[in-house]
């Protein structure tokens, strides 16, 4: 079946369900190795130490990142567990 006109015409195809089956999250988007289901994942959670001006946390197996809070504005991203300076916030 057509579908529009012009420059903006293209061919429109009904799938069979064994057709739709293989359009997965896997088989589109994570089959580069590109997984950005990881950043929204919580793998656990741990509480940060404010020593000074320092804030730190022990690392989450499986964490592919932080997310660094202050008053309710992300703060920061990180990758490891690291210290930042708490007066910047």
């Amino acid at each position: 079946m057509t579908v529009g006109s012009g420059s903006s015409q293209f061919t429109a195809k009904v799938l069979s369900a064994d057709e739709a089956a293989g359009y997965t999250y896997e088989n589109i988007i994570a089959r580069e190795g590109w997984n950005p289901k990881q950043y929204m994942q919580t793998p656990g959670t741990t509480m940060a130490t404010l020593d000074g001006t320092t804030l730190s946390w022990n690392a989450i197996d499986g964490a592919a990142g932080y997310l660094i809070f202050c008053e309710w504005r992300l703060f920061g991203t990180d990758y490891r567990n690291f210290g930042i300076c708490y007066d910047c916030c």
